[in-house]
């Protein structure tokens, strides 16, 4: 047996790292206005506050489900469909998202895995879109 003086780095701990980094650069890359905005969307949802959850949607929403989108012009038609809309798999979803697991895809930024789609507009975040 010979004996080089390499030394090999304990997987784990490398993956750890690793992990941690990336956590680290996506908190860093959300600006804070969407984790502000998530947290008053959580606090939204758990009250089932729907006046509230409305007032955070940028118009038209697109829902899209079941292979099909559905736009929605105003705030009357949102509430008339909020509970197909915000299903509790949904709410499950934006109560469970931490803020430093935000998603960015193409631009937006994703709560779940992509069941709801946040945009910025000047001076605000809003939803943009529903996936139930």
């Amino acid at each position: 047996m010979i004996v080089t003086g390499s030394r090999i780095s304990e997987p784990s701990r490398a993956a750890s790292s690793g992990l941690q980094a990336k956590t680290a650069e996506r908190a860093a890359a959300i600006d804070p206005a969407y984790v502000s905005f998530l947290s008053r969307l959580q606090t939204a949802v758990r009250a089932n506050d729907h006046r509230a959850v409305i007032e955070m949607i940028a118009f038209p929403l697109r829902v899209t489900s079941g292979g099909t989108t559905r736009l929605y012009p105003d705030a009357q038609s949102v509430e008339r469909d909020f509970d197909r809309i915000f299903t509790p798999r949904l709410k499950r979803s934006i109560l469970n998202q931490r803020a430093d697991r935000l998603a960015i895809r193409g631009g937006a930024v994703m709560v779940g895995n992509g069941e709801l789609q946040l945009s910025a507009t000047p001076g605000s975040v809003r939803i943009e879109a529903v996936r139930p």
